[in-house]
């Protein structure tokens, strides 16, 4: 019986982590390609722990790109490099996103504006 209570008490501990950690460490990153070529767009978290990489996005297309800081990277503080390599060999490059204790400062919806010349935080919401 106490093994069966000792169960029953582990299961529910880990059923309430995973529900509060899967709402408080999203995060979305929405990317506007506003050139008229092609982009390949990668995402690399500063202690090299994950990367998103080759991720292709149109001339005036977008992308919504959402993970969760707690199960997908696993590091309690970083940050985000964002680069974009056009059809013509450019190479574009933000350094962005820091997180501490899992998550963002503020919001953890991020809206870039990818052009030409530069990658552009447009807002956070």
């Amino acid at each position: 019986m106490r093994n069966l209570l000792v169960l029953a008490t582990i299961l529910f501990l880990s059923s309430c982590e995973d529900d509060f950690s899967k709402e408080k460490y999203d995060v979305s990153f929405y990317f506007e390609n506003q050139t008229n070529q092609n982009l390949s767009l990668s995402v690399f978290e500063t202690n090299n722990v994950k990367s998103w990489e080759d991720i292709p996005i149109e001339p005036n297309g977008s992308f919504n790109f959402r993970f969760n800081i707690k199960k997908d990277i696993g590091a309690a503080e970083g940050g985000f490099i964002i680069q974009a390599i056009l059809a013509k060999g450019d190479t574009l490059s933000l350094n962005t996103g820091y997180y501490t204790n899992y998550q963002f400062q503020g919001e953890s919806q991020a809206n870039f504006s990818i052009s030409s010349s530069e990658i552009k935080l447009l807002s956070s919401e």
